[in-house]
């Protein structure tokens, strides 16, 4: 019976079902943010049996309990479906009723094992974590340092007067703030929304106009070295690092997928192979 159910769970009938009743109840999701009727309902409801059934089918099918939980998608598609059954009349309270609406909003994240494709994209991100996490402490530390140099160089006195306020506002059109630099966290800010591409020759624009009337020190083309600087630090080395890492980890499980893969076409183990004289 267990080898019946094993094969039934493994067979390509049952995943495109599967498949299919993940995207007809991702779609149904939308539709109840316009409307919900009796019908949409006992559709959702018939969908979350299935992928109840799902589950307990794959329970039954695995060596045991440590070996079913020892497969993260398995422990993602039990907390997915568990959410389901998650009353919306639970409480009265409007913030955790919303709450509980954004639980089960997440169904949706089923699709994310609607085939092996995508399957591939998550354990790529997963693997890169702990890389990002560095390439994210990298960034976080020149950040600082040059949150801390432009707080130094270019930050805008708060005692000028009314009219050069005014007129440092009008070069801004972006709704930035008069003085970028004033501030660790809004030196932070700037050199993010740098990075993200905003107009950060308004922010070269603002601080000439400042050099020009006396409101700081540091002249034209030393403010342009420093955005310049950081904008190329920022985006060409830091995204190529990321980009890189990324890869290599796509790479890396391409490559053990093709070796899973000849392993059950063949039955025997590549790697282990000895190459012919």
């Amino acid at each position: 019976m267990k080898r019946k159910i094993e094969v039934l769970v493994n067979s390509f009938f049952f995943e495109r079902l599967i498949v299919a009743v993940i995207i007809l109840n991702s779609a149904l999701i939308g539709v109840e943010t316009y409307t919900s009727n009796e019908s949409v309902e006992l559709i959702q409801r018939l969908c979350l049996f299935i992928f109840t059934l799902e589950i307990i089918l794959r329970a039954i099918a695995s060596e045991g309990v440590k070996d079913f939980f020892s497969d993260g998608w398995n422990i993602f598609d039990l907390f997915i479906v568990l959410i389901g059954f998650i009353p919306e009349n639970i409480s009265e309270n409007g913030a955790v009723f919303s709450a509980l609406r954004v639980l089960r909003v997440f169904r949706v994240l089923r699709l994310l094992r609607a085939s092996k494709e995508i399957k591939v994209i998550v354990n790529v991100l997963v693997k890169s974590m702990k890389s990002l996490f560095y390439n994210a402490l990298f960034f976080l530390i020149f950040c600082y340092l040059y949150s801390l140099i432009g707080v130094t160089m270019l930050k805008i006195p708060e005692d000028i007067d009314t009219e050069t306020k005014e007129y440092l506002a009008s070069i801004i059109s972006n709704g930035e703030s008069v003085n970028p630099f004033m501030t660790v966290g809004d030196s932070f800010y700037t050199l993010f929304s740098i990075t993200a591409g905003a107009e950060w020759w308004s922010i070269k624009g603002l601080l000439n106009a400042a050099y020009e009337r006396g409101v700081i020190s540091t002249p034209p083309w030393l403010v342009s070295s420093f955005l310049v600087v950081w904008y190329c630090f920022a985006v060409f080395l830091l995204l190529n690092l990321v980009l890189g890492a990324v890869i290599n980890n796509y790479q890396m499980i391409m490559d053990s997928y093709v070796t899973d893969d000849r392993k059950n076409t063949d039955g025997i183990d590549i790697k282990k192979q000895k190459p012919i004289d």
